[in-house]
C-alpha cells in the first residue's frame, strides 16, 4: 500500500537513472516544474497542474503486510477475516491535502472452485475480498459508528470509529492461482475515500502532545484533557460551542435567558426549562443545547432555540462562587469556540478568578468581555480598556468589549409577553428596551464569529482554530514548564556539585589537621622517644638486674604498669580528640546532606522532570548512615591500642622479655653454685689452701653476676627494639589507613547521597532532553 503526493516545496537530489518503474523523487518534480514554466513561460500554478494531470508524483509513505494470511468460511459457513496491513497516515502525506493517490497493490486467489461456473474468472459473486477500513478515535459525540474488534489479529489499544468501510477488491471466481491486482483510490474520485482520510496535520500533532504529556507529566494532568477533547474534536465534525462564563452575583444565567427566551416562539415548557436550570443543587457547568422538544438532565438542557439551530451552536453556561472555577470549567473554555467573560458594572474586574481568566485565555479567538450594566453608556468601555490594559501584558489585544443590560432585555421581553395577564403586550416597549439592551447586537457578533461552522461531514475552519489554539497553549506550556525544569535541574546540580566540594574539602581538611601526609600518620618524635625512656627507667631502677633474683617473674606485670602509663598516652588522646573533631564533621555534613534532601527537587514525589525523589536513594542513604552512626571515639586509636596490646600479651615482648630474665637468673644461680661447690671439695681433699679455695669460689660468684648482668642487658635492649621495631614499625602506616577510613566513614552518607542524586540528575537531563527533542519535533510540524 502506498501513498503518493504532489508536492512543489520538497528539496533534493536528482535521482538516479530509473533501473525500475519509475517514481520521481521530490527533486524531479522541482526539476519538472523548473523546466515547465521556463519552456512554456506558464506561470507556476499552471505548471503544477500539468504536473497533477500527467500523475507526476513522489510516493511519500508505504507499508506492507508483514506475512501471508489464509482466511476460510468453514464447515459452519462462518465468515472468517483477517487484518493484512495496519497504516497509521503521516501528518505529512495530508498536510494541506497533498495527498493525490492512494495505491493498494494485492497478490491473492480465491479457494479454486465454486459451483457457478457462469462467474468463473471474474469478479462477480467472489465470496473472498478486501475491505478498506478508516479508522478514528471513538469518542461518545462521534458519529460514526463504533467499530466492533471482529479482527482475531487486530487488537486496538483505544475506541475507534470506522469512518469508511468499502470492499475494494474481489477475489476471481473459482481461480486456485494467485492473481495480482492494483486498485488505486485518486482524490476526487466518485467514493470520497481519500478525502475521508483527513488525518490532518493538527489531529496528529495533537494526539502526539498529548502523549508527549502523558510521558512527561510536566504540567496540569488538565491539560491531557483537553488535547484528548481537541483530538476527539478533530476527528469528526461538531457544532460550534460558545461558553458564558461568569461569577453568580454577575447574572450569567440571566444573560443567557435573556439571549435564548423568545416569547414569540417559545412555549411554557421551553421557558420553564431554562428558568429552573439553576434551582436547587445545580453544576458549576451546564449545556445548552438545541432539540425538538425540551428536556432537561443534570449537566444539560435541550430547547428548541430557533437561535442555537440557526447557528449550528451549543452553549456551555459557567456560574462560579466564591472559589476558582472547576478545571472542568478551564477546560469547556478551551474546548469552546467563543467565549463570553460576564462582569457586572459593581465589580468590573476586581475578581482574581476572572483576572485569572482574562490572562490565561487573552489571546483566544472569540474572546467577549461582556459588562452588564443597567444604563450602558460609552464611558464604560474606557473604564474597561484602561483597566484591561493594566493587566494584559504588552503586545496582546484582549477581548472585545461589549456593554449589555440585562435588565433591559428582559424588562423588554415582559413587556413582549407578560407574565401579568392584566397587562397588554407592548411592542413599543418591546422595541425599545431589548433592542436598547444590547443582546441583539452580542447575539450578531457571536453569530458572525462562529459562522465557519459547517454542518457537511469536514471540519470547519473553527473547529481547526479552536483545536490549534489548545494545541498552542499546550505546546507554550509545555516548554514554559521545560525551561523551569531545566531551571530546576540546574539548581540541583549546583546544590550537589557544592555539596560534594564540600564534603571533599572538609575531608581533606580534617585529615590535614590530624598530620597525615602520603598516608601515613605520623608519631611525634618527643611521644615515642619520651614512651621508651620512660619503660627504660622501670626496667632500670625497679626492675634492675641485681633485682631480677626476686622480681624475675613480676617483669610482665611491672612493663604492661608502665606500657599502659606512660607509653605513647598523650598521642592516643590527640588520636581520640580528633576522632570527636571528625565526628562532629560527620554531623555537619549529615545535616547538609539532609538540607538537600529536603529541597523540592528531591522531596516532592510528583512524577515530574523536575523530580528527584527516589525511594531508593533514600534507602541507600539511610543504609549509609548506620555506617555514618557507627563511629566511635577509639576508631582512629585502635591501631595504637591494639600495639599496646601486643607488648604484653601473650608471645609478646614483655613475655620474652620475662622469659630471658629468667633464663639468665637460672645461668647465673648454676655459675655461682657450682664455683662454691668446688672450692669446698678442693678444701677437704686438701688439693690446695684454704685462701685458694675461697678465692676459687669467689670467682665463680663473680662470673655468674657478670652473667647476669650481661644477659639482662641484653634482654633489654632487643626488649626495647622490639618494641621501637616490631610494634611501633607499621604503626603510622595503620594509622594513616585507619584516618582515611574515619574520614569515609564520616563522610559516606553524603558521598552516598551525592552519587545517587547525580545518578538522578543524569537521568532527569537526559530525560528532559529527549523531551525537548520530541516538543521541538512536535512544534516544527506544527510550524510547516
Amino acid at each position: 500500500m502506498g501513498v503518493s503526493g504532489s508536492i512543489g516545496e520538497l528539496a533534493g537530489r536528482r535521482s538516479a537513472p530509473p533501473s525500475g518503474p519509475w517514481t520521481p523523487t521530490p527533486a524531479d518534480i522541482r526539476l519538472a516544474l523548473r523546466l515547465i514554466t521556463k519552456a512554456t513561460a506558464l506561470p507556476p500554478e499552471l505548471g503544477l497542474l500539468i504536473l497533477d494531470y500527467a500523475e507526476y508524483w513522489t510516493v511519500t509513505q508505504e507499508g506492507k503486510s508483514p506475512s501471508s494470511w489464509r482466511v476460510s468460511a468453514g464447515p459452519t459457513g462462518q465468515k472468517s477475516c483477517a487484518v493484512v496491513l495496519v497504516m497509521e497516515l503521516e501528518a505529512e502525506t495530508f498536510r494541506e491535502n497533498l495527498a493525490r493517490k492512494i495505491r493498494i497493490v494485492t497478490n491473492s486467489r480465491d479457494q479454486g472452485f465454486s459451483s457457478f461456473p457462469q462467474h468463473h474468472g471474474t469478479r462477480e459473486a467472489s465470496s473472498s475480498w478486501f475491505e478498506l477500513l478508516v479508522l478514528r478515535p471513538w469518542t461518545e459525540d462521534s458519529t460514526y459508528p463504533k467499530f466492533v474488534e471482529n479482527f482475531p489479529n487486530f487488537t486496538p489499544d483505544q475506541d475507534l470509529a470506522v469512518v469508511r468501510a468499502e470492499p475494494f477488491i474481489r477475489n476471481l471466481h473459482g481461480v486456485g492461482q494467485f492473481n495480482k491486482a492494483v486498485s488505486e483510490l485518486v482524490r476526487g474520485g466518485e467514493d470520497g475515500i481519500v478525502e475521508s482520510m483527513q488525518a490532518g496535520d493538527l489531529l496528529v500533532v495533537a494526539a502526539e502532545t498529548r502523549e508527549l504529556l502523558r510521558r512527561y507529566p510536566l504540567i496540569d494532568e488538565a491539560w491531557t484533557t483537553r488535547l484528548d477533547s481537541a483530538v476527539a474534536d478533530l476527528s469528526h465534525p461538531r457544532k460550534a460551542r460558545i461558553a458564558v462564563i461568569g461569577a453568580q452575583e454577575s447574572g450569567t444565567s440571566a444573560l443567557t435567558t435573556a439571549a435564548l427566551d423568545n416569547p414569540l416562539s417559545s412555549d411554557r415548557e421551553f421557558s420553564l426549562a431554562l428558568a429552573s436550570r439553576r434551582l436547587g443543587d445545580a453544576p458549576e457547568a451546564i449545556v445548552i443545547k438545541y432539540a425538538d422538544r425540551t428536556r432537561t438532565a443534570p449537566h444539560e438542557v435541550a430547547v428548541p432555540s430557533a437561535w442555537l439551530r440557526e447557528n449550528n451552536v451549543e452553549i456551555v453556561e459557567i456560574v462560579y462562587g466564591d472559589e476558582a472555577p472547576l478545571p472542568s470549567s478551564f477546560n469547556a473554555v478551551y474546548a469552546s469556540d467563543a467565549v463570553v467573560l460576564l462582569v457586572s458594572e459593581l465589580l468590573p474586574l476586581t475578581s482574581p478568578h476572572l483576572r485569572s481568566l482574562l490572562l490565561e485565555h487573552a489571546s483566544k479567538p472569540r474572546l467577549f468581555l461582556v459588562l452588564d450594566s443597567p444604563e450602558p453608556h460609552d464611558s464604560i468601555i474606557k473604564t474597561l480598556q484602561a483597566e484591561l490594559a493594566a493587566i494584559l501584558p504588552d503586545g496582546v489585544d484582549g477581548p472585545h468589549i461589549v456593554v449589555v443590560s440585562t435588565y433591559l432585555a428582559l424588562e423588554g421581553l415582559e413587556a413582549l409577553a407578560p407574565t401579568d395577564p392584566t397587562k397588554e403586550v407592548s411592542y413599543e416597549a418591546f422595541q425599545h428596551s431589548y433592542v436598547g439592551s444590547g443582546l441583539p447586537h452580542l447575539k450578531d457578533q457571536l453569530a458572525t464569529s462562529i459562522s465557519s461552522t459547517s454542518g457537511s461531514s469536514t471540519l470547519s475552519s473553527l473547529q481547526l482554530e479552536t483545536a490549534s489554539y489548545t494545541l498552542d497553549k499546550a505546546l507554550e506550556m509545555a516548554e514554559r514548564e521545560g525551561e523551569k525544569v531545566d531551571d530546576v535541574l540546574f539548581r540541583a546540580s549546583t546544590d550537589v556539585a557544592a555539596l560534594s566540594l564540600v564534603g571533599e574539602k572538609e575531608g581533606e581538611a580534617a585529615l590535614a589537621e590530624m598530620g597525615l601526609t602520603n598516608g601515613i600518620l605520623k608519631v611525634p618524635e618527643g611521644e615515642l622517644k619520651k614512651g621508651l625512656e620512660a619503660v627504660e627507667y622501670v626496667l632500670d631502677t625497679r626492675l634492675a638486674w641485681w633485682k631480677l633474683p626476686a622480681r624475675s617473674d613480676d617483669i610482665v606485670a611491672e612493663v604492661a604498669v608502665i606500657v599502659d602509663q606512660a607509653y605513647l598516652r598523650n598521642f592516643e588522646d590527640q588520636l581520640i580528640f580528633s576522632t570527636g573533631k571528625v565526628l562532629g564533621l560527620s554531623s555537619r555534613l549529615d545535616k547538609r546532606t539532609d538540607d538537600l534532601l529536603s529541597t523540592p527537587a528531591f522531596s516532592s514525589a510528583a512524577p515530574s522532570l523536575s523530580s528527584l525523589y527516589s525511594p531508593i536513594l533514600l534507602n541507600r542513604i539511610a543504609q549509609a548512615a548506620t555506617i555514618t552512626r557507627s563511629i566511635t571515639s577509639n576508631d582512629l586509636a585502635y591501631p595504637l591500642m591494639r600495639r599496646r596490646n601486643q607488648i604484653t600479651s601473650a608471645g609478646g615482648p614483655a613475655e620474652v622479655l620475662q622469659s630471658r630474665a629468667q633464663g639468665a637468673l637460672v645461668s647465673a644461680v648454676s655459675v655461682g653454685g657450682g664455683s662454691i661447690a668446688a672450692a669446698t671439695a678442693s678444701e677437704v681433699l686438701g688439693y690446695a689452701e684454704m685462701a685458694t679455695n675461697v678465692g676459687g669460689g669467689l670467682f665463680g660468684v663473680m662470673v655468674a653476676v657478670w652473667g647476669l648482668q650481661r644477659g639482662w642487658e641484653k634482654a633489654k635492649r632487643k626488649f626495647l627494639r622490639d618494641i621501637e621495631g616490631r610494634v611501633t614499625g607499621g604503626l603510622e602506616d595503620d594509622l594513616g589507613a585507619a584516618a582515611e577510613n574515619l574520614v569515609e566513614r564520616s563522610t559516606f552518607k553524603l558521598r552516598t547521597a551525592v552519587a545517587g542524586a547525580q545518578e538522578l540528575l543524569r537521568k532527569r537531563k537526559g530525560d528532559s532532553a529527549a523531551f525537548k527533542r520530541a516538543l521541538n519535533v512536535i512544534e516544527e510540524k506544527r510550524d510547516a
